[in-house]
């Protein structure tokens, strides 16, 4: 949030900025649509689109009270030389054509949008263009100011953000790797944005087909859940440490086939 207060405090004197502006924070989400249709595997990889504004483009769109800052991108759909459409990306936005990514998160007009990556030959990406059909499009590696394009394998996209999404109601946590008698516990996606934390928190790295987390739920303590930190009180902070501890085991978070049992989400607030 630095580079958004500094530039906030710059312009306040002069200008009236709808407050709302600087009330959200980052935020990450992923479409659970394409791991409900098995088209997400785990032996897949993804494609990242990364963008964010100068500090001069921001201090005149405040200034100008425009909020107009987007990055505009050529898809070609089923074939590099197919029908041409033109979208418009922006903080947590997709507009102007009919593409669905696979995730989209961003804050303060910065943010990155994900797809599901196909393929990729002699400069050209091409990727699925919504979780149920075989339609793709094709993207060209061209150098757009301010915008950078990556790949990578799901099992980063998997730990790229501090949550995870549950792809099914729930997930089983067991107490080692075998997966083998009763689960310890029983958790849903990761949430943090409430006045306590639910879900799922990674404690280490992925481990083959697993993922150590504690369960956090609001009848228990967990001395690093991320909302610890907002809690200023002593006494309640007290009371928080006197609850039962939250319980820790591991996850599965890919099937044999490669069908995903969890996605990357953003679950915790940043301040």
């Amino acid at each position: 949030m630095k580079l958004k207060n500094i530039i906030a405090s710059l312009v306040f004197l002069t200008i009236m900025v709808p407050g709302i502006l600087f009330a959200d924070s980052y935020t990450y989400e992923t479409n659970v649509a394409y791991a409900k249709s098995g088209k997400l595997r785990a032996n897949q990889q993804i494609l990242r689109l990364s963008f964010s504004p100068s500090k001069e483009r921001y201090i005149k769109e405040i200034q100008n009270q425009t909020y107009n800052i987007s990055w505009t991108l050529a898809f070609h759909l089923g074939s590099k030389s197919g029908k041409k459409i033109i979208c418009q990306l922006s903080d947590r936005k997709i507009k102007g054509c009919s593409i669905t990514p696979l995730g989209m998160g961003g804050y303060d007009w910065s943010g990155s949008t994900d797809y599901l990556l196909k393929s990729k030959n002699d400069g050209w990406f091409e990727i699925s263009i919504d979780p149920i059909s075989d339609q793709t499009a094709w993207l060209k590696n061209e150098t757009i100011e301010r915008l950078s394009i990556s790949t990578m394998s799901v099992e980063q996209w998997i730990t790229s953000q501090d949550g995870f999404g549950v792809v099914h109601s729930s997930i089983s946590v067991f107490a080692n790797r075998s997966g083998n008698g009763k689960p310890i516990a029983v958790c849903g996606s990761s949430n943090g944005f409430n006045e306590r934390s639910s879900g799922l928190l990674s404690s280490s790295p992925i481990e083959g087909d697993w993922i150590p987390v504690s369960c956090l739920a609001p009848n228990c303590y967990d001395a690093n859940d991320p909302l610890m930190k907002f809690v200023e009180n002593e006494d309640k902070m007290k009371k928080l440490k006197g609850l039962p501890k939250c319980p820790k085991g591991w996850i599965r978070w890919r099937e044999p086939d490669g069908t995903l049992n969890i996605v990357p989400q953003k679950s915790f607030p940043d301040c």
